[in-house]
Parts: structure tokens; C-alpha cells; sequence
């Protein structure tokens, strides 16, 4: 059965030479230091949120300090200390380690100000998924979280953002086309709430919740792009067709790859 991630597809639809070498040939690929430290960030800030939504499910809400010295632990190295902090903010580097945690605890300190007294009981925290889509195709992600409103019969079910500037949010419609579908797997023979999906901008110039229409037109695309992957035979390049052939880790394979008979020598 082929197994899907939301990543997966929109690789695939970025282009299908990409999505062969990455999840079929599994090839090596390196990444920038400044892409290193962007997912560092949003990884970190993830952790973060999880734990005190983790800590406010067992009944205890964590203050701001708690989630700055999460924070704290989790983002220096083992053994830092002020002098290797004050050291580091006249580095030369784009971002570095202090500048960061600047930036993390005006974040946190919105993320708190919105979620210390807010009502929804975290329903899912972090949960892991495996769903089928149909017969031959399985879909993986997580919940990063489900806010459950008893009093208004209502989930919602957010995605964190953290990664700076934010993209158009056509860009997120497989990962809430993925979570729709996981959510409403799981939960329809259990539950008839109303069901809102949305992103959470942890970390930009203007942070906050943005609501997601996911319509069936979404669901249908979702479907579309699965099967696709599946019948593919040739995954075909694009090649200087896209933005990204300009940053992609491939180009000197898809630059020798010449596979564009291959369908045809298959139904020969």
C-alpha cells in the first residue's frame, strides 16, 4: 500500500521528478544552514506550545516563565552560558541562537496571552494518524492540536506555523484536505460537532488564527494527486520549469536523468 504524507503530495506536485528521487530512490540531499536553523525554530517552538497544551490537558496551566525556560532548555546547547550568549548577539551570522529566543518570547508571550484562559479542553495534542484514503493508498501526519468547545458543540483543529513570512494559504490546502479527512475517519461515529479547521501563526510580523474553508473541491484534489502518484510510471522532469529547479538538491541526476520512454517500454 503506498503511503502518503501531505509533504509527499505537494512535492509531487512541485514536481514528480523530485518526489521519485526523494521518496522512492531516497537520494542524499544537503541542507543550508539557514534552512537548518528555520526548522530548528519551528520545531522548537512546536515542542513548546505541545508541552503546555500537554500540562493544561492534565489540569495545570503553565505560566510564561515556565514556557520561556522550556524554551530556554530546549533551544541552547547543554552547558551555555550569558557569556557565550552575549558572545553570540555580535555574531555576524543572518540569525543566531539569541536573536531567535528574542524572537520566540514576543511569540510566546502572544501565544500565552491567547490560550492561558481560553476554554477549549485539548482534545488531541501532537497525535499521530494513519488513515486510508481508499484500497491502495494510506495517509500519515499529526493533529498538532484539537481544541473541543463543549458549550458550542465545536472542534477546532489547528496548524502550527512558525517559519517566518507566511505563504499564500493555497499553499496549506492538502495539509487541512488531510487533516479533514483524518479527523472526520476518526471521529464521525463518535461525535456530531461542528468542525473548524485552521493555522495558527506562531511566530510572524502578525501571529494569530486563521480559519480554512476546506470544501470538497479540496477533498477531490486530495484524491486526484494520491492517484496520480500511485499510476505514475515515469515521474517526468520539469526541469528549469519551476521556481524551485533553482534551489532543488537534485539538479545534476534530473540533469542526467533521461526516463522519458519508460512508460512506453512498459506497455511494449
Amino acid at each position: 500500500m503506498l503511503s502518503l504524507t501531505s509533504k509527499s503530495i505537494t512535492d509531487y506536485q512541485t514536481c514528480a521528478r523530485l518526489y521519485d528521487y526523494r521518496y522512492n530512490d531516497k537520494l542524499y540531499e544537503s541542507v543550508g544552514i539557514r534552512e537548518m536553523a528555520v526548522d530548528r525554530f519551528e520545531d522548537t517552538m512546536k515542542r513548546v506550545v505541545t508541552f503546555f497544551f500537554y500540562k493544561k490537558q492534565g489540569g495545570n496551566v503553565p505560566s510564561y516563565s515556565a514556557l520561556l525556560n522550556r524554551w530556554e532548555r530546549l533551544w541552547f546547547p547543554k552547558g551555555t552560558d550569558a557569556l557565550d550568549i552575549a558572545t553570540e548577539q555580535h555574531s555576524s551570522l543572518y540569525k543566531n541562537n539569541a536573536s531567535y529566543t528574542t524572537e520566540a518570547s514576543s511569540a510566546l508571550l502572544n501565544f500565552y496571552e491567547r490560550f492561558a484562559e481560553d476554554e477549549g479542553e485539548p482534545f488531541m495534542v501532537d497525535e499521530k494518524f494513519i488513515v486510508p484514503l481508499n484500497d491502495d493508498i494510506k495517509l500519515s501526519g499529526s493533529f498538532d492540536l484539537v481544541l473541543r468547545y463543549r458549550s458550542q458543540s465545536t472542534f477546532v483543529i489547528f496548524k502550527w506555523f512558525a517559519r517566518g513570512k507566511r505563504p499564500a494559504m493555497s499553499h496549506f490546502n492538502t495539509d487541512f484536505a488531510i487533516a479533514k479527512h483524518a479527523f472526520e475517519y476518526k471521529t464521525q461515529a463518535k461525535f456530531s460537532y461542528r468542525k473548524l479547521y485552521g493555522l495558527y501563526d506562531l511566530a510572524s510580523v502578525k501571529p494569530g488564527f486563521t480559519l480554512v474553508n476546506v470544501t470538497e473541491e479540496d477533498i477531490n484534489a486530495l484524491n486526484f494527486w494520491a492517484n496520480a502518484i500511485r499510476e505514475d510510471e515515469v515521474y517526468p522532469s520539469r526541469r528549469g520549469l519551476t521556481p524551485y529547479c533553482n534551489v532543488c538538491p537534485f539538479d545534476a541526476e534530473c540533469k542526467a536523468w533521461n526516463g522519458w520512454l519508460k512508460r512506453q517500454a512498459t506497455n511494449d
